[in-house]
């Protein structure tokens, strides 16, 4: 084979020369990193692999971010494998001793091309290749005895030494044919080729079992060898030097469990999870054996029999506990998880495996603070890992420090260019700052070195759908849903898309799906809600008209640290006070909702700009005409930042009715998010109204009608923890009315002759007439969950409204008239504080009926007209 590329265990950085690595570090995390076209790139290597340009070269080692041209041949080695990114973004998987033709990558129309001489490999693919028709192969892979036409996504193929190949697909469909015959494969079936026979398929019970062999498993052999490392040195080394033939047949036959876990850890690189199993069983009493026989059912997708092993084995062990962890986090148990992985820091303070798990569960949850120093403890632990940073830096970027998620992913990738953690990471960042076509490279690398990672998957949809591409996102977040079984998100996405399509009944489906799993949620800070709350899992069944079911769902998914609770609902309660209690209250939870695109969701934050131009008229007896433009937007550079600017301005001029108003409303909202703990709003209205001529009122004549109305509010949430926050907001208002007055009143003018002797006319000028409210208010709010199922809020309230009034009432008679003024002036003043707590029903399955009440101070006197 030449020479040899080494692939040390998980966390060693490669020895590759310092020019290639910064010239190829420098390409993936550059803005515009899509792959140029008709290229290739080697993303991840394990153990040995070769590749060469055409026949006429020698073979030469390969290299990861290693480009290669259409035409390439590349090669994998004994017990070694190598992952491809293509142009097209095909994603390319090689087993061992396995060799591909890179025939043609596609471009434009034309289709890629692909020649598997022997062994094995593994395939993501487009549909079918861009602008080209309906029916066309995205990809077409030559074996040496059938074609198989790729018009699907997922597929597994395998050629043997006397050229006879097996397919199996997961998803899409293939046509696997020769000149003696063709079959249609689909998904969970498949098909195998003889030498001189035609294909024939058939069916699977899962055909996902038959490519578990992709994986991004790397051995720890010091970690599994425990106090026999000097014993087993010899594996050990063989193992670190990723001599892994070498390594299995030095630990053959040896008794000790370290010697099978040492070979089943090997196994596991090398996706041969059933071996894997069958390796440990015989030594399952141990808990360190135990502990990575629960780790191989877990990537078995088995949990039931990784409890089983863990349950068998119920000893004091730092392994053990770590294996709890992952199994509890595996199932969307976070309460599990953080206690088993705080079982394992007291037994093992400097256990970094330990404070890394602590930190991915905070992490999840967004619980910044906690998961920052946890991720930071296991880095100081074990400076060489690389996804401790890696998690780390993903952490950041959620939690829109970007620069220094930056930082950490350079060095990430700089030390371990195929972390997929740290690949995912980047490209949510890429995302962050709005460039969808860098993160959706990064979500394919990441995908090929580990189709099952879920986190990628999701944000892969994400990106294509960002680009337009929605069948592709659809499909990616299927997937991510079918790898993590319990997280809503996926399911809210997907609801979110179809209603974009205006598939109320698909939207409705998602909903119900994502409510189901609610009790497993994680976090829905990334979940971009626009100003209605869109993203609520009641807002789909509202648009279907189904209202009461929208509000069942909304309040079984209430949560007061969500905008999207807040926003959802403040469109559905009766009366302003209630609905600009729930209005602002979203407004500070998530002041980026001011900058959501007006028309298809991006699902999540990023940067972009938009605007909207509308027109009405209509006749209501007097003719009305008018127009709003809106501008919003939202911003990264300097810090998160969203904006929305409105403008009304609508026309009456007289029909039937006598009616001739001139009336504009101006409405804008800064929405800042300088840290994530740290979210800031300012808002304001301003509204005027002008009639042009005098009209009738009843019998009153009114004329020089002058309305004006302003509204300021700021506001800043503060987030101590994903379920301890405060809210405070103050605003001040202003509304004003001005006009002259001519009433009509026989009645009045008889009682007012009467008791003044004079003749009264019956016309009473009103000149002028002035009426002004002024408020001022202020609230303060803060909410926590001690535990599950108990929360108690309290806050605070004050409030103040003057109102002044002043009009000039004319009575004449034949021969005079005299004005009585009428003034006054009011001031109203309040303050209101509460403390509520109370234990709420938490759902604990699916379907539990439970619901959690909202929790608002209440008071026997509003003054300003919302409560937060």
């Amino acid at each position: 084979m030449g020479n040899v590329c080494k692939r040390h265990a998980r966390g060693r950085p490669r020895r590759i020369g310092k020019t290639l690595l910064a010239a190829a570090l420098a390409a993936a995390l550059s803005p515009g990193s899509a792959l140029p076209a008709n290229d290739a790139e080697i993303v991840s290597l394990v153990g040995r692999g070769e590749a060469r340009r055409d026949t006429a070269q020698d073979w030469r080692a390969a290299v990861i971010r290693e480009r290669l041209e259409g035409g390439s041949f590349v090669r994998t080695g004994d017990f070694s494998q190598m992952a491809l990114l293509l142009h097209d973004q095909t994603q390319l998987r090689l087993n061992q001793n396995s060799m591909v033709q890179l025939r043609q990558i596609g471009a434009d129309a034309t289709p890629t091309t692909l020649e598997l001489k022997v062994g094995r490999v593994w395939a993501q693919a487009k549909r079918r290749a861009p602008g080209a028709r309906e029916s066309a192969p995205a990809v077409t892979v030559h074996t040496p005895n059938a074609v198989a036409a790729i018009r699907g996504t997922d597929w597994d193929l395998a050629v043997d030494e006397d050229g006879s190949a097996t397919l199996t697909v997961l998803s899409g469909e293939v046509e696997f044919f020769n000149d003696l015959g063709s079959v249609r494969v689909l998904p969970n079936e498949q098909a195998t080729v003889r030498p001189g026979q035609a294909p024939v398929k058939r069916l699977l019970t899962d055909a996902r079992e038959r490519v578990q062999w992709v994986t991004a498993w790397r051995p720890a052999p010091r970690r599994w060898a425990g106090d026999r490392a000097t014993t087993l040195a010899a594996g050990i080394e063989a193992i670190e030097s990723g001599r892994y033939g070498d390594a299995l047949v030095r630990l053959a036959g040896r008794p000790e469990p370290e010697a099978a876990m040492l070979r089943a850890d090997v196994e596991l690189s090398l996706g041969q999870v059933a071996q894997a199993i069958e390796t440990l069983r015989p030594h399952a009493a141990h808990p360190r054996a135990a502990a990575l026989l629960a780790r191989a059912w877990i990537i078995a997708d088995r949990a039931d029999e990784a409890a089983k092993s863990l349950a068998a084995t119920d000893v004091p062990d730092v392994e053990h506990d770590l294996a709890k962890g992952e199994l509890a986090r595996f199932e969307g148990e976070a309460s599990m998880a953080r206690a088993a992985f705080e079982q394992a820091i007291a037994r093992a303070p400097e256990a970094a495996e330990a404070w890394s798990g602590l930190g991915r569960v905070d992490a999840d949850r967004e619980d910044i603070g906690p998961a920052r120093h946890a991720l930071g403890r296991a880095m100081e632990l074990d400076p060489g890992a690389s996804h401790h940073p890696a998690e780390l830096a993903t952490l950041e970027t959620m939690a829109n420090a970007l620069p220094r998620a930056q930082a950490l992913f350079e060095a990430t990738l700089e030390a371990q260019p195929d972390d997929y953690v740290a690949l995912t990471g980047l490209g949510i960042l890429q995302l962050k700052r709005g460039d969808a076509e860098a993160a959706l490279v990064s979500f394919l690398k990441a995908g090929v070195i580990e189709p099952r990672y879920a986190r990628a998957a999701m944000w892969q949809g994400v990106a294509y759908y960002q680009l337009g591409n929605r069948l592709r996102a659809e499909e990616m977040l299927r997937r991510a849903a079918e790898l993590d079984a319990k997280d809503p998100l996926p399911h809210m996405m997907l609801s979110l898309i179809a209603s974009d399509q205006l598939d109320f009944g698909g939207a409705v489906l998602d909903a119900q799906a994502a409510a189901e799993r609610m009790p497993y949620l994680k976090s829905l800070n990334q979940l971009l809600n626009n100003q209605k709350g869109n993203a609520n899992v009641g807002s789909a069944l509202a648009q279907f008209g189904l209202e009461e079911w929208a509000h069942a769902y909304a309040y079984d998914a209430y949560t007061p640290y969500w905008a999207g609770s807040h926003l959802f609902l403040a469109d559905r309660y009766s009366g302003n006070f209630l609905k600009n209690s729930e209005l602002f209250k979203g407004f500070l939870t998530d002041p980026s909702v001011f900058g959501a695109s007006n028309r298809y969701s991006t699902l999540v934050a990023t940067p972009g700009h938009h605007a909207s131009f509308g027109a009405n008229a209509l006749d209501l007896g007097y003719r009305v005409k008018g127009g709003t433009v809106t501008l919003n937007g939202y911003d990264v550079d300097l810090l998160p930042f969203s904006y929305f600017i409105q403008g009304d301005d609508a026309r009456a001029r007289p029909g039937d009715i006598d009616l001739s108003i001139n009336a504009r409303n101006y409405t804008a909202g800064l929405g800042f998010k300088p840290t994530h703990a740290l979210n800031a709003f300012l808002f304001g209205t301003r509204t005027r109204a002008e009639t042009l001529e005098p009209f009738l009122a009843g019998q009153t004549l009114i004329f020089d009608l002058d309305l004006k109305s302003a509204r300021s509010d700021a506001g800043l949430n503060l987030r101590f923890g994903p379920r301890s926050q405060s809210w405070i907001k103050a605003g001040r208002g202003d509304n004003r009315i001005q006009a002259n007055l001519l009433s009509y009143s026989p009645a009045m003018a008889q009682t007012l002759s009467e008791l003044t002797g004079a003749q009264i006319t019956s016309f009473f000028p009103i000149l002028p007439y002035s009426e002004e409210v002024e408020q001022e208010d202020g609230q303060f709010r803060h909410t926590i969950d001690f535990r599950p199922g108990f929360q108690a809020t309290f806050g605070a309230e004050y409030g103040k409204q003057e109102q002044a009034f002043l009009a000039g009432l004319f009575l004449v008679s034949d021969n005079a008239s005299v004005v009585l003024p009428y003034a006054y002036a009011t001031e109203l003043a309040a303050a209101h504080g509460r403390l509520h707590q109370e234990p709420f029903p938490t759902p604990t399955r699916p379907n539990s009926g439970a619901r959690r009440p909202t929790f608002r101070p209440a008071s026997s006197r509003t003054i300003s007209g919302c409560s937060i």
